[in-house]
Order: C-alpha cells, then sequence, then structure tokens
C-alpha cells in the first residue's frame, strides 16, 4: 500500500481505533456485579420505568431501559455497566474526531482522547452503571459540533452545527445538569463566532431548525409525568408541572449545590484546590504539563481563541461550581462523590493537551530539531501514564463486594420480615436485588430516610398496606417527622404479632422503651423486653448464618475512594459482634461439628490477621479473645498474633494501646493456666 494513503487512512480511522481501545481496557477492568453508590438505584429505575432521585434522568432511564433488553447478556448489573463502557468509549472516540476537525493532528487527537478515557474519575464511571458516561458523550457531542461550526463554510453547515448545539444543550435538562458547564461558553463562542462571520444561515430555517432540535430534545422530560403504577423505585411528584419543577431543580437536594449543607464538614474544604491538585494523579505529571502548554500553544495561535476561550470559560465555570460542593473529605467514599465531577473539566484539559503534542510534531517544531518520533513518544508517555497509574486501583472485574453485601444484609432478615433500612448504600442495593433481580419477595422493606418525604409513604402504602401505622401529626402530615406519634415505636406495636421486624440502623431509640434490638447477621432483630432469645439460640443461629454469608469479596483490592469504604465497615462491625458473642460462656455448646460456619469465620479471621496492615483495633481484640476462650477456636498462637497486630498501631491510638493491654493481660492468664 502507498504509505501516503496508508496515512491518510489511518488520519480516517483514528477516532474509531481510539474508540475500541478504550473500550478494550473498559472491557478488561468492567464490574461484572451490581457495584455501591447509585447504580443499583439506576438499574432499577432503568429496568422498571420507575423515576430516579433529582433531576430524574429521563435521557438514561429511556437509553439504558432499552440497552438492558436488546444488550441481554448477563445480569442487568453487567448490561448496564457495559452501557456505560460503551457511551465512554465513544465520548473518546468522538472527541478524537473533533479534536481532528479542530486541526490536531491523529497522534495528538488519538492521545488526548485516551489520555480522558484512562484518567481515574472517566475511567471509573466507565465500569460501572452510572449516568456520567453518558453525560460524557453528550459533551463530547458538543465539542464535535463545535469543531463543525467552526470548520463550516456554507449556510446549510453553519444551521446544522446550531442545530446540534441547541439539541445538545436542552439535552442537559434531560439528563445531567453539569453539561451546561460545557455547554455555556461552548454556546457562547458559537455565537459570536457565527455573528462575526456575518450570521449565515440565518432565517427561518435557522430558527425552525434550532426550535425543532430543541423541542425534541425536551421530550425525554415528559417521561418524568407519564403516571408510574408499581414501578419501583419512583422519586418525588414529578406527574405535575410543579412536581416536575422542583424535581428539576433538585429542590430535595439543594438547586445549584452538591451537598452544601449537613455533609459533616464544619468548615466546607477547598474543593477548588483539591481539582486542580487533582489533575497530575488523574494524568499523571507528563499529561499535566502537557496540558498546561496546551494552553500556551493555543494563545499564541491566531485562530486558537474560540478554543481558548471555551477551555478558559468552562474550567472558570467548574471552579464556580467546586465553591457550591460542601462534601467533606472523610469519610474517603466522599472524595469519590465530588471525584466523578471532575470528568468533564478533565475533557477539557484533554483538548488542550492535544494541542501541545501537535506542536511538537508540527513541521516547525522538526525544522528546529525536534525528531519526527517526538509527538508519537509523547502521545505514546500520555496516554501510558493514567494506565499505569489507575490500572490496579481502578479495575473492577474481580470485585463483588457490593452484591455480596446485599446479599449478606437480605441474609439476616428473618423470613417474612419487615426491613426498615436507612440511606443509599442498603436502599439502591434492595432496590436491585428485590425490584430487579426478585429477591426476597417474602420481605417487606422501607427506607427510614425516605419516610421523611409524604410521596414516599403514599408509595408505600400503595405497595404494602399493613406496613405502618398512620404517622400524621401536628400538621406535619402522613411522613416521618420525629415527633413522638411518628416514631419507630408505633411501627412496631402495629406490627407486633404480624411481622418479625428489623432495622439496620435507627432513625429515633424510641424503641428502647419497649424493644430490644438482638443483631442477626448485617441486621438487628426487634423482640419485646423480656422475650430476648437466650445466648445459645443467638449463638446456634449465627453460626448456621455465617454458612450462608458471602465473606471473602472483603479481602478484594478495591478503591480507596469508593462507595464500598461503609460496606466494609459494617462487615467488620458484624464480624467483631459476631465474635464477642461467641466468646460468651453460653456459646461454648456451638460447636464446629455442628455448624460448619465456625470454620468461615476462623478462616477469615486467619486471612484478616495476615493483612499487610493491622486493622480495626476492635476485630483484633475480639478475634484475640475468641482464640482464648472458644473450646474449638482455642489458639493462643492466634491470640498472640492478633495482640501483636494490635501492637502495630501508632503510639497515640489510645482504643488500640487499650485493646492490646486487656488482651495481653488475657493471653499471660491463659499460658498461666496452662492452654496450647
Amino acid at each position: 500500500m502507498d504509505p501516503k494513503h496508508a496515512a491518510s487512512r489511518f488520519r480516517t480511522v483514528s477516532p474509531l481505533l481510539v474508540a475500541v481501545a478504550a473500550l478494550a481496557v473498559y472491557a478488561a477492568t468492567l464490574q461484572r456485579t451490581l457495584s455501591a453508590g447509585d447504580s443499583g438505584e439506576l438499574i432499577a429505575v432503568a429496568w422498571n420505568g420507575g423515576v430516579a432521585h433529582p433531576p430524574g434522568y429521563p435521557l438514561y432511564t429511556l437509553l439504558a431501559g432499552a440497552w438492558a433488553r436488546v444488550f441481554a447478556v448477563g445480569e442487568p448489573a453487567l448490561r448496564l455497566a457495559v452501557f456505560s463502557a460503551v457511551c465512554l468509549a465513544a465520548a473518546a472516540g468522538l472527541l478524537a474526531a473533533a479534536l481532528r476537525k479542530l486541526g490536531a493532528s491523529a497522534w495528538a487527537a488519538g492521545a488526548a482522547a485516551l489520555a480522558w478515557a484512562f484518567c481515574a474519575p472517566a475511567w471509573k464511571m466507565a465500569l460501572v452503571a452510572e449516568v456520567f458516561a453518558l453525560n460524557s458523550l453528550l459533551a463530547a457531542g458538543l465539542w464535535f459540533a463545535l469543531a463543525a461550526l467552526l470548520a463550516a463554510r456554507t449556510p446549510g453547515q453553519h444551521r446544522r452545527a446550531l442545530a446540534a448545539l441547541a439539541g445538545l444543550t436542552v439535552l442537559g435538562l434531560s439528563h445531567h445538569h453539569t453539561l451546561f458547564i460545557l455547554a455555556l461558553p461552548v454556546d457562547a463562542v458559537a455565537l459570536v463566532v457565527w455573528w462575526r462571520r456575518g450570521r449565515p444561515g440565518a432565517g427561518s430555517r435557522l430558527v425552525l431548525a434550532v426550535a425543532a432540535s430543541a423541542i425534541a430534545c425536551l421530550l425525554p422530560l415528559l417521561l418524568l409525568m407519564i403516571p408510574r403504577h408499581g414501578a419501583l423505585p419512583v422519586w418525588g411528584e414529578t406527574g405535575t408541572w410543579s412536581g416536575l419543577w422542583h424535581h428539576l431543580l433538585r429542590r430535595d437536594y439543594g438547586t445549584f449545590s452538591l451537598e452544601p449543607a449537613g455533609s459533616g464538614a464544619a468548615v466546607p474544604p477547598d474543593h477548588v484546590t483539591l481539582w486542580l491538585s487533582a489533575m497530575p494523579r488523574s494524568f499523571g505529571y507528563v499529561g499535566a504539563v502537557v496540558a498546561v502548554a496546551g494552553l500556551a500553544v493555543l494563545a499564541r495561535r491566531r485562530s486558537g481563541w474560540p478554543l481558548l476561550a471555551v477551555v478558559v470559560g468552562a474550567l472558570g465555570l467548574q471552579a464556580l461550581f467546586f465553591t457550591r460542593v460542601g462534601f467533606a473529605l472523610e469519610p474517603a467514599h466522599l472524595r469519590g462523590v465530588v471525584e466523578r465531577f471532575q470528568i468533564l473539566p478533565a475533557m477539557v484539559v484533554a483538548v488542550a493537551m492535544a494541542f501541545a503534542i501537535g506542536a511538537v510534531g508540527a513541521p516547525r517544531a522538526r525544522r528546529r530539531g525536534l525528531s519526527r518520533v517526538m509527538a508519537p513518544v509523547l502521545a505514546a508517555l500520555v496516554v501510558a501514564a493514567p494506565l499505569l497509574l489507575h490500572w490496579r486501583a481502578v479495575d473492577q472485574h474481580a470485585n463483588t463486594f457490593h452484591a455480596d453485601f446485599v446479599h449478606n444484609l437480605l441474609a439476616g432478615a428473618p423470613d417474612g420480615a419487615a426491613l426498615f433500612v436507612r440511606g443509599d448504600l442498603e436502599h439502591n442495593g434492595l432496590a436491585y436485588a428485590t425490584g430487579v433481580r426478585g429477591r426476597r419477595p417474602d420481605l417487606a422493606w422501607a427506607d427510614q430516610e425516605l419516610l421523611t418525604y409524604p410521596w414516599y409513604v403514599r408509595r408505600l402504602r400503595a405497595r404494602e398496606p399493613g406496613l405502618l401505622p398512620p404517622l400524621a401529626t401536628g400538621g406535619e402530615g402522613d411522613r416521618y417527622s420525629g415527633l413522638p406519634a411518628s416514631q419507630n415505636i408505633h411501627w412496631l406495636g402495629h406490627l407486633a404479632g404480624v411481622r418479625p421486624v428489623a432495622f439496620t440502623d435507627f432513625k429515633d431509640e424510641s424503641y428502647a422503651r419497649s424493644y430490644t434490638p438482638v443483631p442477626r447477621g448485617l441486621v438487628l432483630v426487634m423482640h419485646p423486653q423480656g422475650a430476648v432469645p437466650p445466648l445459645v439460640a443467638q449463638a446456634r443461629d449465627a453460626a448456621e448464618l455465617l454458612a450462608t454469608m458471602r465473606l471473602e469479596s472483603w479481602f478484594q483490592s478495591q478503591d480507596p475512594w469508593s462507595f464500598e469504604i461503609a460496606g466494609r465497615q459494617r462487615m467488620v462491625d458484624y464480624l467483631v459482634t459476631t465474635a464477642t458473642l461467641f466468646q460468651q460462656p453460653e456459646a461454648a455448646a456451638v460447636r464446629t461439628a455442628d455448624h460448619p460456619g465456625l470454620d468461615v469465620l476462623r478462616g477469615w479471621l486467619e486471612r484478616y490477621r495476615a493483612e499487610p496492615a493491622p486493622g480495626d483495633p476492635r476485630l483484633h481484640y475480639a478475634s484475640g479473645f475468641l482464640h482464648l476462650i472458644h473450646p474449638d477456636f482455642r489458639n493462643l498462637d492466634a491470640a498472640a498474633a492478633d495482640l501483636a497486630r494490635l501492637q502495630e498501631h501508632p503510639a497515640g491510638d489510645a482504643a488500640a494501646a487499650r485493646a492490646a493491654e486487656l488482651l495481653a493481660a488475657g493471653l499471660a492468664r491463659a499460658r498461666d493456666s496452662g492452654g496450647n
């Protein structure tokens, strides 16, 4: 083949090659099961035709629901993880095509697009069922439409580009509002360019094209107004115009903000500085330096002002957005919440990166002595850096932790129970497990946080008519208000003799006046005071439950900013409680010969003890005493190993020091008594 023809062919297909390369990496690292965060809710909404949390994401619901049925491979969580991977890979390819259209070389465009595809925030969202991958595809579409307008020569080309920009911008209302952070500067620059060119294509045809595009892209919003009969989950009251407006403005969360209050931060951290400092971590230092150089290249180009204006405008608006973020930095999963909003600014940074790489390979640079291979080498570096930096932390292909967590949560709920959970971790997981996978149809469950909304209580009563007593009190309406008549002691009285009742946590402690919670797996089963099962029965039940629990995934490598952090801590809490239960004298009658679940606990504790870093002091303490007390666990060497792990904690850790002191004393007594 003629070399020139081959080079031309490569330039033509390079965006497709970018998309294929990104998709190959995503496929290798894709999460195969349910992930934590919002995934469970989003899958259930797409699968059942419900309404997601504000602003509703109807475009995602429409497309993901169709994809899940057409791409009928594996469980729904896998199908929609693949949907995310396809969207983000397509976004990378479309970004490369836009950069080519903007004048970047094939090497530069491909490298910049792949560097963005493999930066940590984007890569993570390509592997799970989330809304950010589709948002990235829309953002790449904005860049391509802008490139089409800048390259337009005829009135028709200008009309098509402006209509595309209008439609993509309006889709931000039907999907993720952060798209406007990019759309506003893109649209403003496009209009300035069009105006300065003499408004080519202006007239009724342009007005009709823009209006038709905008109206068509508003149609997904109408999905939110369609009545939902039996669909789960359904958030809010979007069947009315006022309810729809309320939902779109995110008034339940805070309009134009991201958790500005109640997030645990007395003084919110400087998320602008954190975002800027994250760029070297996302792209690697090579990519960060190249991006800064790209800004200089755009500033020096006479024709580069439109792109420079978009880049500076988008980054400025992004900085303004981060001033509206109120999340604290701990627990660490809150950093992961904020990190997802770095995806679109990372795309903006990648645009600047492309022009720095292109400048190195330009004929003028070669005349100055730079080698012809410098651009490909630099391109390879900016792509390889994020791949090597993030693969291990990002890779989710073997991660089953959250799916196992939800399984374990359901395993602890008694047959036919009323289960009251609290928060997104549990609600979203159960929405998927019960509403999509059909697990535990015997359960009636509710989220205590959502019980504060009258619309949730109304739908819950329609689905589970006998679950709750009347909650209306003091003019508060039929919802949980915290006032005495709505508190959980009345729920328990209402269900007494009808269903077993279990909680994962409590909104109030009124139950304590008449009921005692008894741990069972990850839930607390409520018993009237004076009717608590004896400890030997609790231990026997705990041993049987251990045999059904999925515990090994706790040891899988996980992203330190993952939503799974809270679930991992819950599992540790459960194992502390279980190990402590088996230290009781009554539990000595529960033996491994009859209850192989004890072997499950023993094996898990051995692995925990062998972890590279010392673990939770409470668990090492409970494990140590378990190996001193229970006849089937008695092993002084294991207890000594737990003591050694406790002693590895920093000197200032008072809890670990006290636990080590008590365990050392217990170990000394056991040795003095002639134990083995």
